[in-house]
């Protein structure tokens, strides 16, 4: 049924219903409606103490999990002459994660000595190493995103070009990680809103390929324009361009820590020492916001087809081809109930939900694969929660794990077809290997 609600018409709720009054009040039109909960997945990075690309990367590598695995897919992109390597550390009291990143050997947070690669490049340079990357488009495409947004910061303030312009100290291989490397792991997290904290620059000067500058420096300045940010009391520098850079491309939001269900806190700790913990902390949880659904609409949702049909004389064989096809063909859900029949007799009821429009179909293969005459047709509505399949690189290979989420709910699980594979491959007992994988991927 259509209800065609006129302009002058007001909306009162009350309790589990929807009231739908003309402001005459000669007609009054009820709404059933479901009380539900959007869940939305917000990451929330506190730069106290400013931000830089390796801080970053640490805290988020704490959050993505498998940390080893992922410094072997960082070590493996390719980008020329780095080594990366991770650190469990601690600073003033809080233990946290230092991913530490040679290039040619040379530590590259030792000070700009001589020895230190200057890595001077051009945008166009940069790009060409992105390209030959062993990364996903999607993340190629960030990073060289982020790339550009330095170039036309840097080529803003000295009047140039942003394909004229030198990258100097972040044309590094280090710094080319750090982007690299958070840019993957915010793919793998998927946030969907980021809210970033309001920003530390930090103040005094700083020493770099180009001489001292001011803190923040030109370019930090540029690419924090428009963002909250404030100088602190400590004389140093605590937000680099390359931090700057991560937080504007990927923030959404600046302002406080919103009301967050927190799942995990990273903590990515900073080179440098003061009297003060050197970190970045950045947080993910859910935001549960109360909504309500319309009966009938698709948020929240599903309005689906159930078939039915009786069956006594099928053998087990026939009737899982039947349950086979039926999948194969679109089906949603396939099972069996036990029942009696006429006479006392056991049969077995075929159920298969789809989807509305699979269902004529779905009906006919029902009819044509069992020996049943009829199949009984109901709609009904299901409420499913949101799946996101991720994968993770383990000793044993890649296994996936399922996260469902929605209406305040979070539910994560390894794929049954990898455990299978590993349970035959080590001779293992699928128990065993959830357990171990379950903690290995901090799940």
């Amino acid at each position: 049924m259509i209800y065609i609600i006129e302009y002058s018409a007001k909306k009162v709720n009350n309790g589990n219903l929807v009231f739908i009054k003309n402001l005459d009040n000669t007609k009054i039109i009820v709404y059933n409606r479901i009380i539900g909960v959007k869940t939305v997945k917000i990451m929330y990075i506190e730069c106290n103490m400013g931000a830089s690309g390796d801080m970053i990367l640490s805290a988020l590598s704490e959050l993505a999990g498998n940390q080893e695995g992922f410094i072997s897919e960082l070590n493996g992109l390719g980008i020329p002459g780095i080594r990366a390597k991770l650190y469990n550390t601690q600073n003033c009291g809080v233990n946290g994660t230092s991913i530490g990143i040679k290039v040619n050997g040379h530590d590259t947070a030792s000070g700009y000595s001589q020895h230190r690669p200057h890595g001077v490049y051009r945008l166009r340079t940069i790009k060409n190493m992105i390209a030959t990357m062993s990364a996903s488009t999607d993340i190629k495409r960030n990073v060289s995103e982020i790339y550009e947004k330095i170039a036309a910061a840097k080529g803003a303030f000295q009047g140039k070009p942003t394909e004229s312009v030198y990258l100097h100290e972040l044309g590094r291989g280090d710094s080319l990680a750090d982007i690299t490397g958070v840019c993957m792991l915010m793919n793998k997290l998927a946030p969907d809103k980021v809210i970033v904290s309001p920003v530390c620059t930090g103040k005094g000067t700083v020493d770099t390929l180009r001489g001292r500058l001011e803190v923040p420096t030109p370019l930090t300045k540029e690419l924090l324009k428009g963002v909250p940010s404030y100088s602190g009391k400590l004389e140093s520098e605590l937000c680099t361009p390359t931090g700057a850079a991560l937080l504007s491309y990927f923030a959404d939001e600046f302002g406080e820590m919103p009301d967050i269900k927190l799942r995990k806190c990273g903590i990515g700790i900073g080179k440098k020492i003061f009297n003060v913990a050197n970190c970045v902390r950045i947080y993910m949880g859910y935001s549960g916001e109360q909504t309500a659904t319309i009966k009938g609409s698709t948020e929240g949702m599903q309005t689906v087809t159930e078939l039915k049909a009786n069956i006594d004389d099928m053998t087990p064989e026939m009737l899982s081809y039947a349950q086979e096809v039926l999948h194969e063909n679109g089906a949603l859900e396939v099972y069996t109930v036990p029942i009696f029949m006429k006479k006392n007799r056991s049969a077995v009821m075929l159920c298969c939900i789809c989807k509305d429009e699979d269902a004529m179909d779905l009906a006919a293969l029902m009819l044509k694969h069992t020996t049943t005459r009829g199949v009984r047709s109901q709609s009904m509505e299901r409420y499913t929660l949101d799946a996101v399949i991720t994968k993770y690189n383990t000793k044993y290979g890649i296994v996936s794990v399922k996260t469902s989420t929605g209406y305040g709910i979070e539910k994560q699980k390894i794929e049954y077809e990898d455990l299978a594979r590993i349970a035959r491959e080590t001779g293992r007992t699928i128990k065993s290997l959830s357990e171990e994988l379950t903690r290995e991927l901090d799940l």
